[in-house]
């Protein structure tokens, strides 16, 4: 069985918000739905859509 951490809101170090970010606009970039997104990261659809456009 697999070990599995969430991060939750607001306990994210700089870091981790980095990776996030690049992340999500790697996922923007090969076109992947911003609501999948989301939802994989659980993280709001408008935090996504934020990042997205401040590329």
């Amino acid at each position: 069985m697999g070990y599995h951490k969430m991060i939750l809101s607001g306990t994210t170090t700089k870091l981790t918000r980095e990776l996030r970010n690049t992340f999500i606009l790697l996922a923007i970039a090969d076109a992947h739905a911003l609501k999948d997104i989301a939802a994989f990261l659980h993280i709001s659809h408008e935090t996504v859509r934020r990042i997205g456009n401040q590329a």
